[in-house]
């Protein structure tokens, strides 16, 4: 899964009502009310600006890259609660910021969406063209700069030099083992929908429900980038996937892997 999924989302409990931060979640929030206060959550993108309110409250910082950090790294999961009481402000933090002359966040970037400190484009983020936008990769202009990757990019994150041991593969995490054991290009290229519907979309679920076949063209994208001849028999296949899509993301890959031949083949005469 490394470089293929970003980490915060192999662990994301926002929806998962077995997972222990969900559980968390909940029983907080019910803590709160039972409290006599008055709650109001928003667990799948927040009540409120989550990154900076974390700044506010003093448990972390931002840092140039726009993830939030505490001691612990930037792979964390923020979630805030409104309640109808004022708190008193008790916690700060010693967190060092980053070095003014580092940019190694920035360099790492393949689209260079960062494009100066603390400034992301969002149009152009690894992680938003694989999810939210480039619906279309063929005509996507970035799209030979995503590398491996699927879903999300952990390309930024993991240039900060704190962040090298923050991520610890040590804490299991239900049904992750199910679906990302199976989550190779051509093993998704490959997959039946009713798989990609029933096991990956709730788990990667900023790609939604009917539009599984994302997943697919994504896949595509990677092979494409990544190219090996094994993948070949697997591109042709799914010229006739079901989806048209997929069909076409896949006729458009072979395009591209013959028209690449012919120019190296040039190139080399």
């Amino acid at each position: 899964m490394k470089g293929r999924v970003a980490k915060y989302y192999l662990t994301d409990g926002r929806r998962h009502t077995d997972s222990e931060g969900y559980k968390t979640s909940v029983a907080f929030e019910k803590y709160l009310a039972d409290c006599g206060l008055q709650v109001a959550t928003d667990r799948d993108f927040g009540i409120t600006a989550l990154r900076w309110a974390g700044m506010k409250a003093g448990i972390g910082i931002i840092r140039k890259n726009n993830f939030f950090y505490t001691e612990k790294g930037s792979y964390q999961y923020l979630e805030a609660f409104l309640i109808d009481e004022p708190l008193q402000y008790i916690v700060e933090n010693q967190i060092r910021p980053c070095a003014e002359k580092c940019n190694l966040c920035m360099r790492s970037c393949p689209t260079e969406s960062l494009e100066a400190p603390y400034m992301m484009c969002r149009n152009t983020c690894v992680s938003c063209l694989t999810t939210w936008d480039g619906w279309d990769l063929r005509t996507e202009p970035l799209q030979n700069k995503f590398e491996k990757w699927i879903y999300g990019c952990d390309a930024c994150q993991d240039a900060w030099p704190h962040n090298r041991k923050a991520w610890k593969d040590t804490e299991e995490f239900p049904e992750l083992e199910a679906w990302s054991s199976h989550f190779t290009d051509t093993e998704i290229v490959l997959a039946e929908y009713s798989w990609l519907r029933s096991v990956v979309q709730p788990k990667l679920w900023y790609i939604p429900q009917g539009k599984e076949w994302r997943y697919k063209t994504n896949a595509l994208n990677a092979m494409l980038n990544n190219y090996d001849p094994k993948y070949l028999p697997v591109i042709k296949k799914v010229c006739q996937d079901e989806y048209c899509e997929v069909r076409d993301m896949a006729e458009w890959v072979l395009e591209e892997i013959e028209r690449k031949d012919i120019g190296e083949s040039e190139n080399g005469q």
